[in-house]
C-alpha cells in the first residue's frame, strides 16, 4: 500500500469517529454490513451497505422536539468533522488521484472493525509469523502455548515444538496487542 493511502487510513482510524455493532452479510451483488457510527462515543448514525451495488448509505439520527424533528447538536458537529476530516486527506491512493469522501471514510472504520475481529479469532490459536511474512496458525488454542504434550521427539511444550519449526519467525501470542496487531496487519 503506498504512502498516502497509509497516512489517509491512519488519520481515519486516529480519528473522533469509529463504528461498532457492525454485521456483515450477503447482498444481491456482493457483502453489505450495517453498522453504527460513533462521535466522540455518542451514536450519532446507523450505516447501511445493502451489497446490492449501490452506495453506503449514513442514515444521521434525528431527534424529536415537539413532536417536530430537529438535528441533535452533536449530529451537526459529527457532520461537520467529518467534512473537515474528507478535506484533510491525502488527495492520492494506491488507486492513483482519489478524493475521499463520506463513504471511503466510513469504509476504513468499518475495515479496521473487521480486520479487529478477525485478529482476536486469530489470537485465540497459537499465530506465528513465518519467514516468508505470512500470519500462520495452529490448531492448538494459545492457552496451550505452555502446557507440555508428547510428539514423536519426546515430551515438549507447544511452544517448544512451534520454535523447533525454523520457517516460525515468532509467535504473535507473546507480542503486545498493538505491535501484534500491527505485525498481523502488515502481513495478512
Amino acid at each position: 500500500m503506498n504512502t498516502h493511502t497509509n497516512k489517509a487510513m491512519e488519520i481515519i482510524n486516529n480519528s473522533k469517529f469509529q463504528v461498532k455493532g457492525v454485521k456483515t452479510f450477503t447482498g444481491r451483488e456482493g457483502y453489505g454490513i450495517n453498522a453504527n457510527l460513533y462521535y466522540e462515543n455518542k451514536k450519532v448514525a446507523f450505516l447501511l451497505d445493502s451489497g446490492n451495488g449501490g452506495m453506503l448509505d449514513i442514515d444521521w439520527n434525528w431527534g424529536s422536539k415537539d413532536d417536530k424533528p430537529y438535528v441533535p447538536a452533536i449530529v451537526k458537529e459529527a457532520k461537520l468533522y467529518l467534512e473537515t476530516l474528507v478535506n484533510t486527506l491525502p488527495k492520492k491512493s494506491m488507486w492513483g488521484e482519489y478524493d475521499f469522501d463520506d463513504e471511503g471514510v466510513v469504509n476504513t472504520l468499518i475495515d479496521g472493525y473487521l480486520a479487529k475481529q478477525d485478529f482476536k479469532k486469530c489470537l485465540n490459536k497459537v499465530s506465528v509469523l513465518t519467514d516468508e511474512n505470512k500470519i500462520g496458525s495452529y490448531k492448538a488454542k494459545a492457552s496451550d502455548l505452555d502446557k507440555t504434550f508428547n510428539f514423536k521427539e519426546g515430551a515438549m511444550t507447544f511452544r517448544e515444538f512451534v520454535l523447533k519449526d525454523k520457517s516460525v519467525k515468532l509467535i504473535l501470542n507473546d507480542m503486545p496487542i498493538d505491535k501484534a496487531f500491527n505485525t498481523y496487519m502488515e502481513n495478512r
